[in-house]
């Protein structure tokens, strides 16, 4: 097929590796109105507004998360890599700043690559940088040389998508969001071998999207979020894979700390959904772990894969240097045999998130394998995702909910009422039934709202009541849990 714009030859299309046409992805990136001619027979003729149609399917990219919100560069100026240069005009160097959609004209490596934002004292928003645009194989930067992070935003840069881009052999962070940086999507990108970790996101970041991506073995393992104000990071359906070599931690490691202190906070850091992580543990032996909460840091981990072949079996942890880390783990399996991933939790009620599609644990285990990281694969990622097995992925029965009946209470006559504040979940269903019966106790009593999460307790005696909570998924299983209601007589004067 041939493609004639305002009656001159544009391009012959031909398939290529996202089953699309060069030359029809290339109209993608024009802007104005033209006459377009597709030498079908007969020919075709469409006068179509490019300004619009790239807006169009910019927005119809599939962004989940926090990070959703943001629209990137969509509807701003194209600007084309013409190079494979580390900098100078026609490089990505140059091409990066705000209010654009950076395209791909060429493929390869980038040698020599590095991008800060704190070098040029910029707060860039409003950018795309769309390696699903260039030719087969993609495009990879490569930090061998100038060291520090290989892409970095930083202070305040907004509104940002990275789609289709490698990064390897950065001397410190492959990718790096860092101080207030907000509404960001990594997408089908991949980071390893790097001198510290693949992604950091630390200093106050929110609204960030990490999707459909492959994180490797790096020194410090692949992804920190970390320190106060650093909240709202959605991370789903990506991999995370040492193949061997032992990425030891940070799968993801989300902490709190200042001055390694921990900060007790309630908002949420992390969701960690629907990924795959594969084999961490030092590779001397030393300790590793899967995904981590530390310093106060606060964990959600649903419906994820765990394994390790190495001697650290442990798959999610909490509070391994300082106390006060919160974690909700439901729908997590592990491939190691006794190990219960979600046995770590240790908050009842999940936080409310951006919406992210959630597929069961193995199923989304799959689609990872057969989804994430940029196509076509090069030698690294297609070494990382051969190296994982799901053989030991498997379904897991109806979880129980989860109750809490509240915290013990204590009053003293005249005061003869109180609220008994219950709170249920269910992570692979809902809840259908609340129940609250007294269990022992003075004979008076009046327990109003006996089939809602909040009781009111009434016409108290002094002495020790036990009241129990029971909550009902919609499979029928119940679980129970029990407050003390301590009433005292009233105060001699």
């Amino acid at each position: 097929m041939f493609i004639y714009i305002n009656n001159k030859l544009f391009t012959k299309a031909f398939p290529d590796h996202y089953n699309n046409t060069e030359g029809a992805k290339g109209l993608l990136y024009l802007q104005g109105s033209y006459l377009i001619t597709l030498m079908y027979r007969p020919p075709i003729c469409i006068l179509i507004s490019f300004f619009l149609l790239n807006s169009l399917l910019f927005a119809q990219n599939k962004y989940e998360g926090f990070g959703a919100v943001t629209k990137g560069g969509a509807g701003k100026k194209i600007v084309h890599v013409t190079n494979l240069n580390a900098y100078g005009q026609g490089s990505l160097y140059d091409a990066i700043g705000s209010d654009r959609t950076i395209v791909f004209d060429v493929a390869g490596i980038i040698k020599g690559f590095r991008w800060d934002a704190s070098d040029h004292n910029l707060v860039v928003s409003n950018l795309t940088i769309d390696g699903s645009t260039a030719p087969s194989p993609g495009i990879t930067l490569d930090n061998t040389g100038p060291g520090g992070d290989c892409l970095s935003f930083q202070n305040g840069c907004h509104d940002i998508i990275v789609r289709n881009i490698r990064v390897r052999n950065a001397g410190n962070d492959g990718f790096s969001v860092v101080r207030n940086c907000y509404n960001i999507v990594f997408d089908h990108c991949s980071s390893s071998n790097n001198g510290d970790g693949d992604l950091d996101i630390t200093d106050g970041c929110y609204n960030i999207t990490v999707q459909w991506c492959i994180f490797g073995h790096s020194v410090s393992g692949a992804m920190l979020i970390a320190f106060p104000g650093t909240k709202n990071v959605s991370i789903h359906h990506n991999l995370f894979s040492s193949a061997g070599n032992g990425a030891g931690e940070r799968n993801p490691l989300v902490h709190n700390a200042t001055d390694y202190k921990p900060n007790i906070i309630s908002y949420l850091m992390a969701d960690f959904t629907n990924n795959v992580v594969w084999n961490w543990g030092h590779s001397d032996g030393g300790f590793g772990y899967g995904s981590c909460a530390d310093y106060g840091g606060t964990l959600q981990a649903r419906n994820n894969y765990y394994m390790s072949t190495s001697e650290q079996p442990s798959a999610i942890i909490k509070n391994h240097n300082a106390v006060g880390s919160k974690v909700y783990a439901s729908g997590n399996i592990s491939g190691n045999e006794g190990v219960d991933p979600n046995a770590v939790s240790n908050v009842v009620v999940p936080w409310k998130v951006a919406p992210v599609t959630i597929q069961d644990a193995c199923t989304a285990a799959k689609k990872v394998l057969a989804e994430a990281g940029p196509r076509p694969l090069d030698p690294i990622d297609s070494a990382l995702i051969s190296a994982v097995s799901l053989a030991n992925c498997h379904p897991i029965a109806n979880q129980a909910p989860r109750v809490d009946a509240g915290s013990d209470i204590s009053i003293n006559l005249p005061v003869d009422s109180v609220i008994l504040k219950g709170v249920a979940s269910d992570a692979d269903g809902k809840i259908v039934s609340y129940e609250w019966n007294k269990l022992s106790g003075p004979r008076k009593y009046i327990l109003k709202n006996t089939n809602k999460p909040l009781a009111v307790l009434s016409n108290l005696l002094p002495g020790n009541y036990v009241f129990s909570l029971a909550a009902t998924d919609n499979n029928g299983e119940t679980t129970m849990d029990t407050v003390t209601v301590s009433v005292k007589p009233a105060s001699k004067r």
